[in-house]
């Protein structure tokens, strides 16, 4: 495994999935002209096929904001069957919730395509939104219930046909942009699981690339309560001694959320990577007390790197792992300094206030 920089930066990508990343307040654009992302057009949504609901738990640890025991949820609800845009796909909704003692949970709505398992979702948004048919898609960057499936796809292949599944020999993807990374991957078959929650078939996931590499390991079911759809039954980055971002498929079941939404068809929206400051622009940045961080798109994609004083990171950072519309709290942001200050630059937030605001934060190397 390449050092433990590799999962400082998965869990700062995991930090921008949770809580709400919306790219506000970034307006420069790159001097070349390059297209960043792009969204396959699909129509409004049409009448709504009953299923037989089902409900998804996963529990996350080392994965962005939490609680003092690192550990946060995300929790799916598939309620039900339409077209969208020509193409069959299930609909539903997805919920966020740190481990804060005042947890705040945030929504997406999200369209899951059946005939390869593309994944389209919503920017996060507060339960109120959830009744208006407007909700704007995002991109996806951590696809948590359908990890696996969305390497295939971003390297156009069809996992659930894939030869994976009976593969005695390594499958290979090269060159597979994710919009975070242009990476090789080596996908190694391994023993099947029966036991635990839900049989699965266990996968060894190899990875080189511009700024991962190293091992992953995930189990995945091939269908669950009559939907045929890849979802992951567990993951791990890294091995089982490493402190990488995992998650753990914990409950499942045939039951709606109970929340009132309006489905929509979501889109699918498309990053393309864009190359990453090299050492010397680091080491300039560094040089003035800053650090290189991402700026992102109104749909999540990284359009430039920007060289951010110690001030900044925090505002930046603490603003993604609360509501929009919240200021930083000034004694939050005097207390993360003090932390930087000892060397600790990673810090959780451990409460919110009735708004969503972080009102306290703890912190740790």
């Amino acid at each position: 495994m390449k050092k433990k920089k590799t999962y400082f930066r998965f869990c700062a990508i995991s930090i921008c999935f949770l809580f709400l990343i919306c790219g506000a307040g970034c307006k420069k654009q790159k001097p070349q002209e390059e297209v960043l992302f792009s969204e396959s057009p699909v129509e409004k949504s049409n009448v709504q096929e009953k299923i037989d609901p089902l409900k998804l738990v996963y529990e996350l640890k080392n994965f962005g904001p939490s609680g003092s025991n690192g550990v946060s949820h995300m929790t799916l609800w598939i309620e039900g069957k339409q077209d969208c845009g020509g193409r069959e796909a299930y609909v539903g909704l997805m919920q966020m919730e740190s481990g804060g003692q005042n947890p705040s949970p945030v929504f997406s709505k999200i369209t899951i395509f059946s005939d390869n398992g593309e994944m389209a979702v919503s920017r996060f948004e507060d339960e109120d939104k959830l009744v208006f048919d407007d909700m704007p898609s995002e991109y996806n960057q951590i696809n948590i219930p359908l990890t696996l499936n969305s390497v295939f796809e971003y390297a156009g292949k069809n996992f659930q046909d894939s030869d994976v599944w009976n593969a005695t020999t390594p499958i290979l993807l090269k060159k597979v942009d994710s919009g975070m990374s242009i990476t090789d991957y080596s996908i190694i078959r391994e023993k099947e699981q029966t036991t635990g929650i839900l049989p699965c078939q266990n996968f060894k996931i190899v990875a080189k690339g511009t700024n991962m590499d190293g091992t992953m390991h995930t189990c995945v079911a091939k269908e669950m309560n009559d939907i045929k759809l890849p979802f992951v039954v567990s993951f791990a980055f890294g091995d089982s001694d490493q402190q990488g971002p995992r998650w753990q498929l914990t409950d499942f079941s045939k039951e709606t959320s109970g929340i009132v939404f309006v489905p929509q068809c979501m889109e699918s929206v498309v990053c393309t990577y864009l190359k990453e400051p090299d050492e010397s622009e680091r080491n300039a940045c560094a040089i003035q007390g800053g650090e290189i961080q991402q700026q992102r798109t109104e749909q999540g994609c990284v359009m430039e790197y920007k060289c951010l004083t110690q001030e900044g990171m925090i505002r930046e950072s603490v603003a993604h792992m609360q509501r929009p519309g919240c200021s930083v709290d000034q004694a939050v942001e005097d207390k993360l300094l003090s932390c930087r200050k000892n060397n600790q630059p990673n810090f959780d937030v451990t409460n919110y206030d009735q708004n969503g605001c972080a009102t306290d934060v703890s912190c740790r190397p």
